[in-house]
């Protein structure tokens, strides 16, 4: 049995004045969620006693106003990065942690309430996370998308690892294999690794946390909300077919090419893909035995489907077959164009932040602030 690094809880040998903890947040658009994500910074903040803490924001281009409205919450209390040329969540937070100073990295999307009581559970009174990469609880709550509440989803992140067992902290829910795109990282791990993979447009913070594991730096997992995920529903039409699109469904199979032979992906796999399997079962039977077959599939996504109101048969199945050929596909043929760092920019806008349209030329920073385009690291 692999034996995860873990730091001891709790460290009492550091103060919170010599450490910082550094709040990357990531948003594209997203003026309807901003101000709650933000409230849910300040809760949780204070609720820990966290005196010693830095906000950054990144933003992918938006064009509603979501970084004027963050600065106008927050003033010179966060650093904002605008992001040029290429985006996705993994530069985005690749970003965010070559402009933030702290010793921990804690990543969430500007569409997330960080839950109250988690960083006063997961920090330690150093102010730095008790263990190198830190998870906890994300319930879902769905939405259509002109915005009417559909449904609560389930708790994404609970696939178990067997890691060291013993000497947990109180309350933990243990090891896991999965990270999310909200989750807490020491610097020092997530350097090691070398970040996030900047080609894969979804599924990076997945692919992540099985480098993590494999380093020997294990996920533990609190049972402690550690965010609620405000979010249009993933089988909602608009959705999947953008998803199309653009790919994002071949990622997983993208995942599976680079990490089959990881002990960690396995229990993934069983939990994320057992549609797929069902899928791929169903249509080579029914090319070569009935079409019948068929009917397997459809049943499994009827009972599915009985457990998640919100979404119709159709979208359902419409949803998991495109979403299970993705991974079929994605396997063999899907080679997401790597892009090199020298390709990423972003521009660091110091208080009080310049303010241009995109396309067009930024105009010089006010006297005494300091504005500067500057490759990724």
């Amino acid at each position: 049995m692999q034996h995860f690094a873990a730091v001891s809880c709790p460290n009492p040998r550091l103060v919170q004045e010599t450490t910082l903890l550094s709040i990357i947040i990531i948003s594209r658009n997203q003026i309807e969620t901003i101000d709650r994500c933000l409230t849910s910074v300040q809760v949780a903040t204070k609720a820990a006693g966290l005196d010693r803490y830095e906000v950054v924001f990144v933003d992918s281009k938006s064009t509603d106003g979501t970084p004027e409205r963050v600065r106008e919450r927050l003033g010179k209390d966060v650093t904002i990065v605008h992001l040029s040329g290429h985006t996705n969540a993994a530069i985005a937070r690749n970003a965010g942690t070559a402009v933030a100073k702290g010793d921990a990295f804690f990543f969430i999307d500007g569409d997330m309430e960080i839950g109250p009581d988690f960083l006063k559970v997961a920090l330690g009174p150093d102010g730095l996370p008790h263990h190198n990469v830190t998870s906890g609880q994300l319930p879902e709550k769905f939405y259509s998308p002109t915005g009417k509440f559909l449904t609560d989803g389930p708790d994404r992140y609970k696939v178990r690892d067997d890691g060291p067992g013993p000497g947990r902290c109180p309350g933990a829910d243990g090891y896991r294999v999965e990270l999310g795109g909200i989750s807490l990282i020491r610097r020092e791990a997530f350097e090691k690794v070398g970040g996030f993979m900047t080609e894969m447009r979804v599924n990076e913070d997945q692919e992540l946390g099985l480098r993590l594991c494999k380093a020997g730096y294990g996920i533990y997992g609190y049972a402690t909300v550690m965010a609620t995920h405000h979010t249009v529903d993933y089988f909602q039409w608009h959705r999947l077919g953008r998803m199309l699109l653009d790919g994002s469904m071949c990622y997983p199979g993208v995942v599976f090419r680079r990490h089959w032979m990881n002990r960690h992906y396995w229990p993934l796999l069983i939990s994320h893909q057992r549609p797929t399997a069902v899928f791929a079962l169903s249509l080579l039977l029914a090319i070569f035995v009935s079409p019948w077959w068929l009917l397997l599939f459809i049943g499994y996504i009827v009972a599915k489907n009985i457990r998640r109101p919100g979404v119709s048969f159709l979208q359902d199945l419409a949803g998991t077959a495109a979403r299970s050929s993705g991974f079929l596909i994605g396997v063999p043929f899907f080679y997401p164009h790597h892009i090199d760092n020298k390709d990423i920019h972003y521009t660091v806008a110091e208080y009080p932040n310049p303010v241009w349209k995109d396309g067009q030329a930024r105009p010089p920073a006010p006297e005494g602030t300091e504005s500067t385009e500057k490759p990724a690291a």
